[in-house]
């Protein structure tokens, strides 16, 4: 197509079906127009007034605004594997995050469409078939962190291992915490979630569902058993 149109209506009590912005219409680039790349809506923050389309063969996202429909920045082109269908994004904290078959997470500012980081989910063994990293899954973002796990479509036995489950910090990219071999994900079972602190999720290495959170806790404290003169110094001990 050699044009993209968008338009907005509002679901605010009172104004259902009003029109938030007119229709806008978008020249869109010339790759469009030949006919041999697949493009589609692909997500959407109404929070982060962002929303994206996806054009699989190039591996580029185009942002736009929910406010005002305008085009706003297209990013560079992901690593070739991609293009696969399996490619996720999620918008969150001013930021659009992006991992597909790859297994390179990619991290972009939502304001210009800069990638910030890139995280390679890399497999030391080199048992994935097609590449050196794990396919990568978007579970949830929380608490200033993403996290992802492995993702899998036709899993082969024996299973490769090593699989990683992974919490990257959004600002800096910096791995807060990566275990290998474990809370394996699946394409088709769901992924992991989380709610009141507890992350919840199956291994599809074993087949069992896991609670992962902060273990008990316990205070403890000791003062002496007398009484004290006001004035004088106490020591509190405890754990």
């Amino acid at each position: 197509t050699t044009q993209v149109t968008s338009w907005a209506l509002s679901l605010k009590p009172g104004q259902e079906g009003t029109t938030v912005y007119a229709p806008k219409t978008w020249s869109a680039p010339a790759d469009w127009s030949a006919g041999n790349v697949t493009v589609s809506w692909a997500g959407d923050s109404l929070a982060e007034k962002v929303f994206v389309v996806w054009e699989k063969e190039t591996r580029e996202w185009y942002g736009f605004s929910t406010d005002t429909g305008n085009y706003l920045w297209k990013t560079e082109p992901q690593f070739y594997l991609d293009y696969h269908v399996a490619t996720e994004n999620a918008i969150a904290y001013g930021k659009l995050f992006s991992v597909g078959v790859s297994g390179i997470v990619y991290c972009y500012d939502l304001t210009t469409g800069q990638r910030a980081w890139t995280y390679k989910l890399s497999d030391p063994y080199q048992e994935i078939l097609w590449a050196n990293d794990w396919w990568g899954q978007i579970m949830f973002i929380a608490g200033g962190k993403i996290y992802i796990g492995h993702s899998e479509h036709s899993p082969i036995n024996p299973l490769p291992r090593g699989a990683p489950f992974t919490a990257i910090d959004i600002e800096t990219g910096e791995v807060v915490f990566r275990v290998d071999g474990m809370f394996r994900q699946t394409h088709w079972g769901g992924t992991a979630a989380i709610g009141d602190s507890i992350i919840a999720t199956q291994d599809s290495y074993d087949q069992r569902v896991y609670a992962v959170g902060k273990g008990p806790s316990a205070l403890t404290a000791t003062a002496p058993n007398i009484g004290v003169d006001l004035g004088k110094s106490v020591v509190v001990t405890g754990t």
